[in-house]
């Protein structure tokens, strides 16, 4: 059953390389102020951003944090570092070259973007990054729901490709 789960999964990775959007599903995802994650590195994606659409729900928090204090930000350094390529939501600005709000009702918050300039991911190799925007480390938020990005793909590492091999290989013995 876990080697099906497996298979699944990989076949899911595969089947978004395919697609013209990239979706990040945030599931608690629990992160101080002033602190962001990187979900996607040099490389792993490709194409030109052209916008987005986030859809998201707070599902606790401390000291004032609020739906729109997420924040989704680009840059070129492996490191979190400001004068990114862009910034989607946030209290605090990372002086970012295009920078967009997220309208929020307290604790959900729904947008979908077009960008007034497009961002070439693949010449830049830009990394995403996505976490809480306000307040320092007397913070947190958790996060739940999905932010899309238009106009992307996904590039599968050898990884995902591997297992999803294997999982066939596993899957024929079986049958045997």
């Amino acid at each position: 059953m876990n080697q099906l789960l497996v298979a699944a999964s990989a076949a899911a990775v595969v089947a978004s390389a395919a697609t013209a959007d990239v979706t990040f599903s945030l599931t608690n995802f629990r992160i101080e102020g002033s602190e962001l994650t990187r979900f996607a590195g040099e490389g792993d994606l490709d194409g030109v951003l052209t916008g987005a659409t986030i859809n998201i729900v707070m599902t606790a928090w401390t000291n004032y944090t609020y739906a729109d204090d997420l924040c989704i930000y680009l840059n070129t350094s492996d490191q979190f570092t400001l004068g990114g390529a862009l910034q989607i939501g946030g209290t605090d600005r990372y002086d970012a070259e295009e920078r967009y709000t997220i309208p929020a009702q307290q604790r959900r918050s729904m947008r979908h973007i077009t960008f007034a300039s497009p961002i070439n991911v693949s010449n830049d190799e830009l990394r995403l990054w996505i976490g809480n925007s306000y307040g320092g480390g007397t913070t947190t938020g958790t996060w739940n729901g999905t932010i899309t990005l238009h106009g992307l793909t996904g590039v599968p590492s050898p990884g995902p490709l591997a297992l999803l091999a294997a999982a066939g290989v596993i899957g024929k013995r079986r049958r045997r």
